[in-house]
């Protein structure tokens, strides 16, 4: 939840920098904070439907919150950060309604919370010790490992940047998950088209305010395990498209930079030595 909070803190104050003035009025600002707080909590008890679990909660503790009306915001931006809709499948901030415009912007502060939620990756996130105690699935060990290389992301105008950083735990990592023997750098393609999916389909209703229609994404290459220097950096660019996808091209065919690369684990095999001025990981 702070991991949320401070991305979401860093999106809006782009926002606020970028058109001059605050984005989000009082009222929106506590919708968007209560719903962070609550979006994951229904996974108390599993995961499955966990986004619209968050109702028996906000139920529960109606005293918390202002008013009847405040607690139906709260549900339809908390629930609306992931799952499927019945009418709707993906497209779950549609049940809030796209054109509503007035305030409190209830698509608008969906759209923040399910972009933010795709960016609270960061190292802390899975303590070390927690790997090799709990017995977790394949997927969750994916997860970790993504987790640690998620360094950091600034949103500038009209552009997201990611910063990846891989050790040799993520990219010579690979396992059986889904029926096939998955690499890290696969896993790690699925998550960038994750990342853009999610982009495009919250630029729809974070209108006007929250639109990207580039990722610049940067990943820092380390041979050996922290502490250690970059080896490489590989750098991918993605000019977005309209429309909520579907099935996406592979990387390959969507980055100027993996232009006749087989794959991700290619082009960073091929990038050029050493550290790019300028970068402090922020």
């Amino acid at each position: 939840v702070s991991d949320l909070i401070l991305s979401l803190d860093r999106m809006v104050s782009s926002l606020d920098e970028k058109f001059g003035h605050s984005v989000l009025d009082p009222l929106e600002a506590y919708i968007l904070l209560c719903s962070a707080h609550l979006h994951d909590v229904g996974n108390i008890g599993g995961r499955s439907n966990h986004a619209q679990r968050c109702r028996e909660i906000i139920e529960q503790h109606s005293q918390l919150f202002g008013g009847t009306m405040v607690c139906q915001q709260i549900y339809d931006v908390a629930s609306a950060h992931g799952g499927d809709h019945p009418r709707f499948g993906k497209d779950t901030i549609r049940k809030i309604g796209s054109g509503n415009t007035e305030k409190p912007r209830l698509p608008m502060l969906a759209a923040l919370l399910r972009l933010g939620d795709e960016l609270s990756e960061n190292p802390e996130r899975v303590p070390e010790a927690l790997i090799h105690w709990y017995k977790a699935s394949p997927a969750s060990h994916f997860a970790y490992r993504y987790a640690q290389s998620f360094d950091s992301f600034r949103l500038q105008a009209d552009t997201l940047s990611v910063i990846f950083r891989l050790f040799p735990k993520q990219h010579q990592f690979s396992m059986p998950l889904g029926g096939d023997h998955v690499t890290f750098f696969e896993f790690l393609e699925r998550r960038i088209d994750k990342l853009e999916r999610e982009c495009r389909y919250c630029s729809q209703y974070g209108r006007p305010y929250l639109h990207i229609d580039q990722i610049k994404i940067s990943i820092h290459y380390y041979q050996e395990p922290l502490p250690s220097d970059v080896l490489k950096t590989a750098e991918l660019t993605l000019e977005l498209r309209r429309g909520y996808p579907g099935d996406l091209p592979p990387l390959s065919d969507r980055c100027k930079e993996l232009s006749g690369k087989a794959d991700l684990q290619s082009h960073c095999a091929d990038a050029e030595d050493g550290t790019p001025d300028g970068s402090t990981g922020e």
